[in-house]
């Protein structure tokens, strides 16, 4: 297939290279005007050498939109959100561009919900398909080729087999592919980066934490697991870091309190309070 990819994201980078070395003739549109450069590079250096090994075959050219021939099979958009009215822009001009229709129209651009919509209301006459960004920066082509399953936004199955005909090299066995709607795919995208965003919050509240009580984050993490015990003394620091009483540890009632703003008086546990309580626990004899 004749293939056009527009966008200078990662992804468009991995596709151009993948299609290409499947036999696809590809051409890379990711500048959006002549004095940008003409070729796009990345750190990943696995991507960057086959990008170049398939640009000395011939089976990938780059360009700028300028000139980009429209007389292609599939179109691939892949844009970042601050590159949106760069990206209208170039579906109002293919919209008045002459070629024969309908076209498959692949959207993995990170426009939030209903950004296949808003393309498609543009160029009505095609056969659009949501393709979520899935690519990990470090492992940009194996994140995409090694998918246990690629999510597809779908709403017509006569379209599926062009997407399947498309990644065929790729993903050769129908249980390698999730159809669902345009919009639950656009949805799903936007839960999993969610998720991945929240992760990656708790992970630096742990290491914050972590400094704060003198202890490791993977000795944190083992102790949050139950893999290791809490001293008495973690415990106190503990209480004290989230300005609350011990019994909040083992009292959920306790803890609601607090996280619904408590009763307004001092939690926190003096020096005098810590060592009163590490004398007793001496004198019962408890480790």
């Amino acid at each position: 297939m004749k293939v056009a990819v527009l966008g200078k994201t990662l992804f468009s980078g991995v596709i151009s290279a993948l299609l290409s070395e499947c036999g696809h003739q590809v051409v890379w549109c990711n500048s959006f005007s002549a004095d940008e450069p003409a070729r796009t590079y990345f750190q990943d250096e696995s991507l960057q050498s086959l990008l170049h090994k398939q640009e000395k075959s011939g089976f990938l050219n780059c360009c700028d939109f300028q000139h980009l021939d429209f007389n292609q099979d599939v179109f691939f958009f892949s844009f970042n959100a601050t590159e949106e009215q760069q990206a209208f822009q170039m579906l109002d001009t293919i919209r008045h561009a002459c070629f024969a229709h309908p076209k498959l129209m692949i959207n993995a651009s990170t426009f939030g919900l209903h950004g296949t919509q808003r393309f498609q209301q543009l160029l009505p006459n095609d056969d659009w398909i949501y393709l979520p960004d899935i690519i990990q920066e470090g492992n940009a082509l194996r994140s995409f080729t090694q998918a246990t399953q690629l999510i597809v936004g779908c709403d017509h199955a006569d379209i599926q087999l062009k997407i399947k005909e498309l990644l065929r090299p790729l993903f050769p066995r129908a249980q390698q592919y999730l159809f669902m709607p345009v919009l639950d795919a656009e949805f799903t995208k936007l839960s999993i980066s969610g998720m991945l965003a929240t992760r990656i919050s708790y992970m630096n509240d742990l290491a914050s934490v972590a400094e704060k009580l003198g202890i490791s984050q993977t000795h944190l993490s083992n102790m949050e697991c139950g893999r290791v015990k809490f001293s008495l003394k973690q415990l106190l620091r503990l209480a004290n870091l989230f300005d609350c009483q011990l019994e909040c540890f083992f009292d959920p009632r306790q803890a609601a309190n607090v996280a619904v703003g408590g009763t307004g008086q001092d939690k926190r546990y003096t020096q005098s309070d810590m060592e009163l309580l590490l004398t007793l626990v001496k004198k019962s004899g408890q480790p």
